[in-house]
Protein backbone atom coordinates (compact mmCIF):
# COMPACT_ATOMS: atom_id res chain seq x y z
CA UNK A 1 0.00 0.00 0.00
CA UNK A 2 2.87 2.32 0.77
CA UNK A 3 4.58 1.32 -2.60
CA UNK A 4 1.43 2.67 -4.43
CA UNK A 5 0.71 5.84 -2.14
CA UNK A 6 4.57 6.70 -3.14
CA UNK A 7 3.65 5.99 -7.20
CA UNK A 8 0.94 7.53 -6.68
CA UNK A 9 2.54 11.12 -5.08
CA UNK A 10 5.43 10.85 -7.88
CA UNK A 11 2.98 10.34 -10.57
CA UNK A 12 1.34 13.61 -9.40
CA UNK A 13 4.66 15.31 -9.23
CA UNK A 14 6.09 14.37 -12.97
CA UNK A 15 2.49 15.14 -13.96
CA UNK A 16 3.11 18.77 -12.80
CA UNK A 17 6.55 18.83 -13.48
CA UNK A 18 7.99 20.21 -16.96
CA UNK A 19 9.23 24.19 -16.64
CA UNK A 20 11.11 24.73 -13.42
CA UNK A 21 14.16 26.02 -14.14
CA UNK A 22 12.70 27.77 -17.22
CA UNK A 23 10.86 29.66 -15.19
CA UNK A 24 12.43 33.09 -14.29
CA UNK A 25 13.43 33.78 -11.59
CA UNK A 26 15.45 31.10 -10.69
CA UNK A 27 18.68 31.01 -8.83
CA UNK A 28 22.00 28.54 -8.20
CA UNK A 29 22.34 29.07 -4.50
CA UNK A 30 25.45 28.46 -2.15
CA UNK A 31 26.86 28.79 0.99
CA UNK A 32 28.19 31.85 -0.01
CA UNK A 33 24.63 33.88 -0.89
CA UNK A 34 22.06 31.60 0.80
CA UNK A 35 21.61 34.40 3.69
CA UNK A 36 21.99 37.37 1.62
CA UNK A 37 19.45 35.98 -1.32
CA UNK A 38 17.02 34.10 0.75
CA UNK A 39 17.15 34.81 4.52
CA UNK A 40 17.47 38.64 3.80
CA UNK A 41 14.71 38.81 1.42
CA UNK A 42 11.24 40.40 1.72
CA UNK A 43 10.01 37.91 -1.19
CA UNK A 44 9.15 33.77 -0.59
CA UNK A 45 11.11 31.37 -1.94
CA UNK A 46 11.28 27.73 -2.42
CA UNK A 47 14.58 26.28 -2.41
CA UNK A 48 14.62 22.92 -3.73
CA UNK A 49 17.98 20.77 -2.69
CA UNK A 50 19.29 17.92 -4.38
CA UNK A 51 22.26 15.43 -3.94
CA UNK A 52 24.03 15.76 -6.71
CA UNK A 53 25.14 11.79 -7.44
CA UNK A 54 21.41 11.16 -7.10
CA UNK A 55 19.48 10.79 -10.38
CA UNK A 56 16.21 11.04 -9.17
CA UNK A 57 17.25 14.14 -7.32
CA UNK A 58 18.59 15.67 -9.91
CA UNK A 59 15.53 14.81 -12.10
CA UNK A 60 12.79 16.20 -9.70
CA UNK A 61 14.83 19.08 -9.22
CA UNK A 62 15.02 20.12 -12.98
CA UNK A 63 11.41 19.01 -13.73
CA UNK A 64 9.14 18.91 -10.65
CA UNK A 65 10.25 22.06 -8.57
CA UNK A 66 9.74 24.45 -11.70
CA UNK A 67 6.00 23.29 -12.21
CA UNK A 68 5.55 23.79 -8.49
CA UNK A 69 7.00 27.46 -8.59
CA UNK A 70 4.97 28.13 -11.24
CA UNK A 71 1.88 26.96 -10.00
CA UNK A 72 2.46 29.25 -6.54
CA UNK A 73 3.52 32.29 -9.13
CA UNK A 74 0.52 31.82 -11.11
CA UNK A 75 -1.98 31.69 -7.84
CA UNK A 76 -3.32 33.22 -4.78
CA UNK A 77 -1.56 30.99 -2.23
CA UNK A 78 -0.39 32.47 0.80
CA UNK A 79 1.68 30.41 2.58
CA UNK A 80 4.43 30.88 5.39
CA UNK A 81 7.74 29.75 5.74
CA UNK A 82 8.65 26.50 8.12
CA UNK A 83 12.59 26.14 9.33
CA UNK A 84 14.09 22.33 8.77
CA UNK A 85 17.13 21.31 10.18
CA UNK A 86 19.02 19.36 7.75
CA UNK A 87 22.08 18.87 10.20
CA UNK A 88 23.32 20.09 13.39
CA UNK A 89 25.27 22.79 11.36
CA UNK A 90 22.68 23.63 8.96
CA UNK A 91 19.37 25.14 9.34
CA UNK A 92 16.78 26.21 5.93
CA UNK A 93 13.48 28.14 5.71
Amino acid sequence: MRQIAVLIFATILLVVANAIFEQPPTEHLTDQNFQGKVLNSSDPWIVAVYWNPCKHSKRYSKEVWPEIISIFNNSNVRWSPSIATLSKKRTIL
